[in-house]
Order: C-alpha cells, then sequence, then structure tokens
C-alpha cells in the first residue's frame, strides 16, 4: 500500500513538473524558441545533409535543426521541448537505478539545468539530443554483465557514441569508469584503462586525421559555449551533477536517508524544494524577460502585427536600440509616427534605424526599414550580410527573393527560391515566386512588389547609416512622393530638435495630402513660433485649439518648477510625457 501511495505521488509530482515546464516554454519563453526557426533552415536535400557529417555531433545537430523547423508554432516548440526534456529524464532515471539512486527528484535536477540553458535563445535543442544519447548508451553499457561483451559493445559503441553526440560522450565515459570502479561486482582494471586511453586519444585523432576540426572543437563541440550570460553557468553545473549524484549517493546518502526516512526524503519534501528552488533559479537567474519582449517585438514586426508589436514595446523596462528602432517602425505602419512619437521611449534619432555592425542580430533586424521604406538595394545587402553571419535562414533567404524581383534580378531570385523549395514549411511560399518567374506579368499584379519597384532608386549615391537623415533626404531627392522617406525624416529632425530645419518643412505636408498637421510636429512648431514670434505655417495649416491649450499649460506649470528641473520632470512627466515639449527639456541624450 505503501508503494502504491508513492507510486502515485511521484507520478503526481512529475505530471505537476513537465505540465509547469511545458508551460513555461509555452507562455514564457515562445518567442526565442521562434527566433531560433528564424535563424535556421532545415532543407530536404542531400548537399544540406552532407556537411553535418564534416563534425563529430553533426548527426545531433541534424536532428536538432530539423525539430526546431517546428518552432514555427510556439505551443509545438515547448512539446517539443518537453519532450525532449522527458527523454532526458527518463534515461536519467534509468542510469541513477543502476547505481541505486531511487529517488526520482535526483534525476529531475538535470531538468532543471536543461530548463535554465534553454532559456537562452542561443541554446539549442541539439545539445540535450546529444545528451540524451550519450546517457542512452551510458544505460546500455550498464546493462552489459560480461567482460568479452563489455569490450564488444563499450569500445565501438563510444567512438559511434562520439560520432553522434560529441563532447557529451565524455560525460558517458565518466559515468561508465564510475560504474567499473564503484559498482561492478567483477571489477577489472583493463576495461577502464582501455575507456580512459580511448577517450584521450579520439579526439586528436578526430581533429588530426578525420575531420578538420581544432582540437578545442573535439572536445567541446555541442557545448554551448556561445552563452556568455550567466546562465551559462548551469552547462559545467549539469555536466558536473551526474558524477557526484553518484559519488554523493556512494559515499553519504544512505546515512542521510536512514536519518531522515520519517518524512519520505526522497519524494515528498525533496520534490517540494526542486519545485521551489528550481522555480526561483530558472526566473531569477536564467529568464531574460528584456531580451524576450524585444524577441517578441521583432516576431510581431515580421508578421505585421503592429498593435501587438507596441503593446510589447509598452511593457519593456528601460531602453533599447532594436526595440525603440521596431517601436517606430510598427507606429509609422499604425499611421501614428509623427502622432504618437513620444508616446514610447525615444533615444533621439538613433532610434529610428539600426547602424551597421558585423553581428548575427543587427543586419537581420535592420534590413525590414530598407525594404519598407524601398531601398532595396540596401536591403538586399543587410540580408546577404544576414545570411553570412546566420547560415541560410529564412527570413534573409525571403528578403533576398522579394528584393531581387523588386530589381527585376530573376536569375538570382531563382537561386534563393530553389533553397526555399527544399525546405517544409516555406515550399508553398517559394512555389508561389517560382510562378512569377514563370508568368512575369503576374509580378506587376502583385500590390507590395509593385509599389517597391516603383520606388526604385534613380540615382548612384552611397549608403552612410551614419547620416540617416542625409540618407533619408537622398531616399526624398529620388521619389519625393515616398511617405514613409519623409516622416522618417521629419521624426528624426523632432528627435533631433532642429526647430528651425522642422519650420522649413511645413510645406512638404500638403504635397501629401495631410488635411490636418500631426501632433507631435503641431507642438514643435509652437514653440519654433514662441521662440521666433512668428507664424511658421502656410496657409491652410493651423495649430489645433487643443495643442494650443494643452502647451499653455505645460508652461504655467514648468513656471511653477523653473528652479528645479529634476522636480519639473517628475511633475511634467504624467500629463506631458507623451510630447515634443517634454522631450525637448527633458531629454539630454544617451
Amino acid at each position: 500500500m505503501k508503494k502504491n501511495n508513492a507510486s502515485v505521488i511521484n507520478s503526481l509530482f512529475l505530471a505537476i513538473f513537465f505540465v509547469l515546464h511545458y508551460l513555461y516554454f509555452a507562455l514564457f519563453c515562445r518567442y526565442h524558441l521562434g527566433f531560433q526557426e528564424q535563424t535556421q533552415l532545415f532543407r530536404f536535400s542531400s548537399d544540406y545533409f552532407l556537411p553535418f557529417l564534416s563534425k563529430p555531433g553533426g548527426l545531433s545537430e541534424y536532428a536538432g535543426t530539423f525539430l526546431i523547423q517546428f518552432y514555427q508554432n510556439s505551443w509545438v516548440g515547448a512539446g517539443i521541448v518537453t519532450l525532449v526534456s522527458i527523454a532526458l529524464f527518463l534515461v536519467t532515471r534509468n542510469v541513477f537505478k543502476k547505481f541505486n539512486i531511487q529517488g526520482i527528484c535526483w534525476s529531475v535536477i538535470p531538468i532543471v539545468f536543461i530548463t535554465a540553458l534553454q532559456s537562452h535563445h542561443h541554446y539549442y535543442i541539439s545539445s540535450t539530443i546529444a545528451l540524451v544519447l550519450a546517457l542512452g548508451f551510458t544505460l546500455i553499457y550498464l546493462h552489459v554483465k560480461s567482460f568479452q561483451n563489455r569490450l564488444i559493445i563499450g569500445i565501438p559503441g563510444w567512438i559511434i557514441l562520439y560520432i553522434l553526440a560529441a563532447a557529451y560522450s565524455f560525460l558517458s565515459l565518466v559515468i561508465i569508469l564510475l560504474y567499473e570502479i564503484l559498482e561492478r561486482k567483477e571489477k577489472n582494471p583493463v576495461i577502464s584503462g582501455i575507456f580512459l586511453i580511448m577517450g584521450i586519444a579520439v579526439p586528436f585523432i578526430a581533429s588530426w586525421y578525420i575531420w578538420q576540426i581544432s582540437t578545442k572543437d573535439a572536445w567541446t563541440f555541442l557545448f554551448p559555449l556561445q552563452i556568455q550570460t550567466n546562465v551559462k553557468w548551469n552547462l559545467p553545473a549539469l555536466l558536473l551533477y551526474y558524477p557526484v549524484a553518484v559519488i554523493v549517493h556512494k559515499l553519504a546518502f544512505a546515512f542521510i536517508v536512514n536519518k531522515f526516512q520519517g518524512i519520505r526524503f526522497r519524494s515528498i519534501f525533496s520534490g517540494m524544494v526542486i519545485l521551489v528552488l528550481g522555480g526561483w533559479w530558472i526566473q531569477s537567474k536564467a529568464y531574460d524577460a528584456k531580451t524576450e519582449i524585444m524577441l517578441g517585438i521583432d516576431y510581431q514586426v515580421c508578421r505585421g502585427r503592429w498593435d501587438d508589436a507596441l503593446y510589447l514595446s509598452s511593457h519593456y523596462p528601460g531602453s533599447n536600440r532594436v526595440v525603440t528602432y521596431y517601436t517606430n517602425l510598427a507606429l509609422f505602419n499604425r499611421g501614428q509616427l509623427l502622432q504618437n512619437l513620444f508616446g514610447y521611449n525615444q533615444i533621439g534619432s538613433n532610434g529610428l534605424f539600426l547602424s551597421w555592425e558585423t553581428n548575427n542580430l543587427t543586419p537581420l533586424f535592420g534590413m525590414e526599414l530598407y525594404y519598407q521604406m524601398g531601398y532595396t538595394n540596401e536591403a538586399f545587402r543587410w540580408a546577404f550580410e544576414a545570411m553570412v553571419a546566420n547560415g541560410l535562414n529564412p527570413r534573409s533567404l525571403r528578403m533576398l527573393v522579394l528584393s531581387s524581383l523588386v530589381n527585376e534580378d530573376t536569375v538570382i531570385a531563382s537561386k534563393y527560391i530553389t533553397l526555399l523549395e527544399q525546405t517544409f514549411f516555406y515550399r508553398q511560399w517559394a512555389k508561389k515566386y517560382r510562378s512569377y518567374l514563370m508568368h512575369p506579368e503576374k509580378l506587376d499584379l502583385d500590390k507590395e512588389i509593385a509599389l517597391k519597384r516603383n520606388l526604385r532608386m534613380t540615382s548612384d549615391f552611397w549608403a552612410d547609416d551614419k547620416d540617416f537623415d542625409k540618407l533619408l533626404l537622398l531616399i526624398l531627392y529620388n521619389h519625393p512622393e515616398n511617405i514613409m522617406a519623409f516622416e522618417y525624416h521629419i521624426a528624426c529632425l523632432l528627435l533631433e530638435k532642429n526647430l528651425d530645419a522642422l519650420a522649413k518643412e511645413a510645406e512638404r505636408f500638403s504635397q501629401f495630402g495631410y488635411r490636418y498637421l500631426p501632433k507631435n510636429y503641431e507642438e514643435a512648431i509652437l514653440v519654433y513660433e514662441a521662440l521666433h514670434r512668428k507664424n511658421a505655417l502656410p496657409a491652410g495649416y493651423y495649430v489645433s485649439r487643443e495643442t494650443q491649450n494643452r502647451f499653455s499649460r505645460y508652461l504655467e506649470k514648468l513656471g511653477k518648477y523653473r528652479n528645479d528641473p529634476s522636480a519639473a520632470a517628475n511633475a511634467l512627466y504624467k500629463d506631458f510625457g507623451n510630447t515634443f515639449w517634454y522631450y525637448m527639456n527633458f531629454y539630454k541624450g544617451e
């Protein structure tokens, strides 16, 4: 009866644990799972598969990339991550049973470390797959009893494991050696010595004679060394946990169990401790809410969900250039860039664009602005550089296809369409644009491509992201009707507090069919007129009575704190924090 009760408690604990695990990734980490899908491209082709054979652990990486393509749906992605974690739990539990470690909580702790690692957007599921393979082989070996069979299975089996799981195969080796030393009844130092020599020699042989990789990579491939935050310490903790758990259990756990057996130490008490401490550790030390929100904004922008992007932006703590850049892009697409520019955190004109940087994120994010603005040559350049930095990825390839079609470069477009046709989820998208190549008349019927073709540059100039407003003026010189370039130009002047230049642009609003002046522009013009004591607006335009009254209230309240700027900023923020006036007076740059 007691045994049945313990089994029910264990099952209930595991059910709760893995349901929470699933919900954590489905609700709190869904955007970084989606981002991983956008930076990898699984293709059904031999030329894609063969390079994975050129390095240890390549097949685990291949399997991981295959699964990542399903992260398009966050619920499916969370399910995949959870199923692989369940597999890790099962093999861990069975390996520990061979050491007579019975409590399920011992087998849950590695899942906490893996969950912490998986909370980072640079940790890929291929590492967890490799760990499962390593422990799976370990379990098979531990069931083999005779010396001869251990040699037959162990030596070639571990070499195959190294090919499959790379660096994680060394954990298997350590556990096998501990079992041979601590648990094996018929101990034989020969087999331990063979495994030890093999573990040292194989990486050197692999790097020198089999694969053209460095010795360091031969020892560490598939370890998530690209993670540079504090999350990285979960990797050594995970790897050390297995041998430490075995040794501690062997030396001390029998005493602990006898001491505390009255409170079911191994099930109830330790289970609650793991849930509480594990949840605290992941939430406070591993989960990066700011990065998740940033990737969420990126996710929504890529899908044209502008309101959702703005909602996430309003919940971002502090300032971030990528967040501000995407916020302004969303504001433009909602027709709010000059109406509500200061309703969101701004960091000066640098928040309108991204400066060129040779990393894996900036080109991927930055290309969207240039494509939407009609500067397709620059969008193509950024997309290509993003592909160089990240490898083949769906976002870059789609941008390369669209930019090439806009530029009427059908040969290049066909090249990238072919790559997307080899995928599962982007095949239909690729077929659509393949049909455009076969029937060019369809290109003129595609509103997006037709619009971008009408905005192509007609003169040559250098793309200078150091002077963004100069670039905007060059785009406007080529196409004075480019409303996006115009609104970004006005926004740039607002963010630079350039009142004189803003006043000179007043007449251009009529060229774009504005019936009324945008609110933020009105606010700036009122300041200009107050300073210069003259009307700055052409016939047909005026500052609304509402904005004038609000400006009067602002000046009145500002005058009360003339000698205390800090107090003024605090007092005015609630009613005027979303105005040009507040930005002009209190934003000092970053």
